[in-house]
């Protein structure tokens, strides 16, 4: 039971970090409209291009979405209601140790660009 728990909560931390900007530091904060003019750019892409582009990264977002949301409702539907229970409070503090840490990166961004 501990190991398919344990599994489960993997499951939903991969599920609910994996997306776009994880794993970037400060000097690599994910931009999507950043991306896209350097792309535009390095390509050398013409407006149509750049148009068909950004609807083929919006599709795979909202597919991604999908099936992120997909995965948490099978996850759920394996839990009993107290792993589910537990499981979200762990995504809460996840989610607060984040946000925190991006105040922190936040910060020291703005203090360094002052300097």
């Amino acid at each position: 039971m501990k190991k398919a728990l344990l599994i489960a909560l993997t499951l939903v931390t991969t599920t609910a970090f994996a997306g776009p900007g994880m794993g970037h530091g400060p000097k690599m904060k994910f931009d999507p409209e950043q991306r896209m003019d350097r792309m535009a750019e390095t390509l050398d892409l013409t407006d149509a291009q750049r148009t068909e582009i950004e609807s083929i990264f919006e599709q795979q977002h909202e597919k991604m979405k999908t099936l992120h949301d997909e995965t948490r409702e099978r996850v759920d539907a394996v839990l009993t209601a107290e792993q589910r229970d537990k499981a979200q409070a762990l995504q809460e503090q996840r989610k607060e140790k984040m946000k925190e840490r991006m105040e922190r990166m936040q910060q020291r961004l703005e203090r360094k660009n002052a300097e």
